[in-house]
């Protein structure tokens, strides 16, 4: 099941690109992510991506492979991205969640995500998602702190609102390193008011497959 989900999603951007091949982009990637702490059957994790882009608009899929196989996730996403001449980025997305492994098809969510620079180094960015089967949302305020041109260090808040049960406040802490134009790695802190905090690290590659 694993092996046919990557190579399904790698498969996806190879039949458009001879009709669209003047301003197609597709663009894709890997991560691997650890944690010692928060949700045990997602302390490891795989992910991969592959997105078509085109005329602002996009199309993807992605895979996350968990250490605990029940929670092994597939998300199809179709969404719309632009930048203002204000220099004010805007992302708005509809996703479907697959569970593989626990019934299929299971849910959706909308997201809608405003990104400024604040200067030459610092920019802040919002986030929030509805769900659509728990009617349940949530909210996230991030600064990104350029330190040069390999660091970037990140401080993250939200609130993230729970079915039946009082509110998560929660808050991120994290600083990336450039490996390279393709690669990255980031130590990540989090803690929230349900959940004590814990210590995760990714590495991740990312790349232009086609177009751009």
């Amino acid at each position: 099941m694993r092996i046919a989900v990557l190579s399904t999603m790698l498969l996806l951007a190879v039949p458009v690109q001879p009709v669209f091949a003047g301003g197609l982009t597709v663009l894709g990637g890997l991560a691997l992510s650890f944690a010692p702490g928060g949700d045990r059957a997602k302390r490891d994790d795989f992910n991969a991506y592959v997105e078509g882009d085109f005329a602002d608009f996009y199309i993807g899929a992605s895979t996350d492979i968990y250490n605990d196989k029940v929670s092994d996730e597939v998300d199809l996403s179709f969404g719309y991205r632009n930048t203002t001449a204000g220099g004010l980025s805007y992302d708005a997305s509809y996703t479907r969640n697959i569970y593989p492994n626990d019934g299929g098809d299971c849910c959706a969510d909308y997201a809608l995500s405003l990104g400024l620079p604040l200067n030459d180094k610092l920019t802040g960015t919002v986030d929030a998602n509805y769900y659509t089967t728990d009617q349940t949302s949530d909210a996230h305020a991030t600064l990104d702190y350029a330190l040069n041109d390999k660091i970037t260090l990140t401080g993250k808040i939200g609130v993230v609102q729970n079915a039946g049960a009082p509110d998560t406040k929660e808050w991120e802490l994290a600083g990336s390193y450039a490996l390279g134009a393709e690669t990255a790695v980031k130590l990540h802190y989090y803690k929230g008011t349900d959940y004590k905090g814990y210590l995760g690290l990714d590495l991740t590659w990312d790349a232009t497959l086609f177009g751009g």
